[in-house]
């Protein structure tokens, strides 16, 4: 998620892409759960909460991208950072009775096209 300040072991919170400052942080949902959002943060804002060394320590990226992949997922893509998130549960081998009705039901004759 975000990287770490070695200096005092927290994480820092904010990356720049391009010329852009970002924050990450964990919006609150109705359910009491939170998602990750990256929102636009200005730089200015960081220097006057953290002082203007602490931008020094931020990751810098020429890019956003979307690359998949639940293997050997990467955060870092060259010098792009990867918006991604990888699934955090466990699969596990069972029926899926249900899903596949409704897979069925929506597909119909193209049930393997829409499972690929």
């Amino acid at each position: 998620m975000a990287n770490m300040d070695e200096s005092s072991g927290t994480k820092i919170p904010y990356l720049r892409v391009g010329t852009n400052y970002f924050k990450i942080i964990d919006h609150p949902l109705a359910s009491k759960d939170t998602i990750k959002k990256i929102i636009s943060w200005n730089g200015g804002i960081i220097n006057e909460d953290h002082g203007a060394d602490y931008k020094r320590k931020i990751s810098k990226y020429d890019s956003f991208c979307n690359i998949p992949d639940n293997i050997n997922y990467q955060r870092n893509i060259g010098n792009s950072y990867n918006l991604y998130e990888p699934i955090d549960h466990l699969r596990i081998l069972g029926k899926f009775e249900t899903i596949e009705l409704f897979l069925k039901h929506i597909f119909s004759e193209q049930y393997i096209l829409g499972l690929d």
